[in-house]
């Protein structure tokens, strides 16, 4: 079974930069670069490896559509400077990033009401929408489908929802509902959301590079040979919390290479000057079990090989293994919170959460691996490690990850 990660983010500009392409204004620019400007742009931009894959794919189809993004949503695809899709049921959320004034809401308006969109408004934000909550149209006829990247060509439910400088797409209101509260101020974000943010502070901070795309996975989806929940379903039922229990279940401190338990993983791909870095981050409530993780990451890691009979994948990208552990007073809370929302929902984890309320404290084992950036001649070298962890992750064959 594939895993699924909770998140997947994109910095395409970013990586653009890093690449070295040059900047591209619109569709018709890009089908007129001469060959050798178009095979740089798409060997600079192949290093993208996460976020949302029918975005990402957009240009993939220049001049084979007759209707662009810009005649199907109003949205210029070269204007778009980062995306990301994630998890909220009952469904996936694409959010787009741009400049000021990216997604102009009067060119959507009007590219989308002449597909059959309907406006409203939500908490700020102006939302074109068209059939009911998930529903799909077969029979639809809708000739610039096409150029949608956020539909693609099958005509299904849809709520595009833009604000200064973001777009963001849901296929149902319940989902969109949530987006739009929580950047409101109305709700809060998911633990995994807060844990997720809360490392990707503690990760930039510490290593100083520019990320470049990021991803995370739950316990279960990446590293566990068994069921998490029978270490914490017995805090879910609780009338209340025993934190040193709780920190026992996920370190119980036995002998042995063995990793410490974990709710999800951080893996990131950043550039450091002329150094790629690939990075892993593991929360911990504690320092304790952040040493021991980064310890027996860092040793599988330098072992890892990504097929039978190869050398360790480290050494086939010339690298180096890095380790730190950083200590944080917001991860402890959200590690311990987004183990307990793994397993209940509702009042159970809305309870669980608030019990949680103030819990200070934790550490996160940073382990990266350190190697020389894509060069003219490799161009297949950008972004090799990340690429190579994410290809082992969805075979179900990434086992420096694996716990207890």
């Amino acid at each position: 079974m594939a895993s699924a990660p909770v998140f997947g983010y994109v910095d395409m500009a970013a990586i653009a930069r890093v690449a070295g392409v040059p900047a591209i204004g619109s569709d018709d620019d890009f089908a007129d670069l001469d060959d050798a400007r178009r095979k740089a742009w798409i060997d600079g931009m192949r290093r993208i490896q996460a976020g949302p894959p029918e975005v990402i794919g957009y240009p993939g189809g220049i001049g084979r559509r007759t209707a662009t993004s810009v005649d199907a949503l109003g949205i210029n695809w070269f204007d778009i400077g980062a995306a990301m899709t994630f998890w909220q049921p009952p469904g996936t959320v694409t959010v787009l990033a741009g400049a000021p004034g990216f997604a102009d809401p009067a060119t959507v308006g009007a590219a989308l009401t002449a597909r059959g969109f309907a406006e409203r408004q939500l908490d700020g934000f102006a939302v074109w929408h068209r059939l009911d909550d998930n529903a799909m149209a077969l029979g639809q006829k809708d000739d610039l489908a096409e150029g949608d990247f956020l539909l693609g060509k099958l005509p299904r439910a849809s709520r595009v929802a833009v604000k200064d400088g973001i777009v963001v797409h849901t296929s149902n209101w319940p989902a969109l509902g949530v987006v739009a509260a929580t950047d409101a101020g109305k709700a809060a974000a998911s633990p995994a959301a807060l844990l997720s943010a809360a490392i990707l502070r503690g990760v930039g901070a510490d290593t100083g590079a520019v990320l470049l795309q990021a991803t995370a996975f739950m316990l279960r989806d990446i590293g566990s040979a068994e069921d998490p929940g029978a270490f914490f379903s017995q805090f879910v039922t609780s009338p209340s919390f025993d934190l040193d229990a709780l920190r026992k279940a996920i370190d119980p401190g036995s002998p042995g290479p063995r990793l410490p338990l974990y709710p999800l993983a951080f893996l990131a791909d950043m550039q450091d000057g002329d150094d790629q870095l690939a990075v892993i981050a593991l929360p911990y409530p504690d320092r304790e079990a952040a040493d021991e993780a980064a310890i027996v990451l860092a040793a599988r890691l330098l072992a890892w090989s990504p097929g039978e009979g190869t050398a360790p994948l480290v050494d086939q990208v010339r690298g180096r293994i890095e380790k730190r552990v950083v200590e944080r007073d917001d991860i402890a809370g959200a590690t311990f919170a987004t183990f307990i929302a793994a397993l209940a929902a509702g009042e159970e984890e809305r309870k669980a959460v608030s019990a949680l309320a103030g819990t200070t404290g934790g550490a996160i084992a940073i382990v990266a691996v350190r190697y020389p950036a894509a060069g003219p001649d490799d161009p297949a070298q950008a972004g090799a490690v990340f690429r190579t962890w994410m290809a082992g992750i969805y075979r179900r064959a990434f086992t420096p990850l694996a716990a207890p």
